[in-house]
């Protein structure tokens, strides 16, 4: 379903915030360790960049907190 910027659903049943969480590994050990039964194994096949990551990651708009995470 697509909407104009003007009919973006507004009840709170229908459109609210959620919290996120998010990780990074700045230098992973090598070799990685296996898998456990609290872990997630995700296989990606392909990936993409926008070009706006590539302003955020190089600070372009002078706008950007280190550290982050484009995408």
């Amino acid at each position: 379903m697509h909407y104009a910027l003007q009919e973006l659903p507004s009840s709170p049943a229908r459109c609210r915030r959620e919290a996120e969480r998010l990780w990074m590994i700045w230098d992973p050990p090598d070799p990685l360790r296996n898998t456990g039964d609290d872990d997630v194994a995700i296989k990606v096949l392909y990936c993409g960049i926008c070009h706006s990551d590539l302003h955020t990651i190089k600070n372009d708009w002078r706008n950007a907190i280190y550290p982050v995470v484009p995408g």
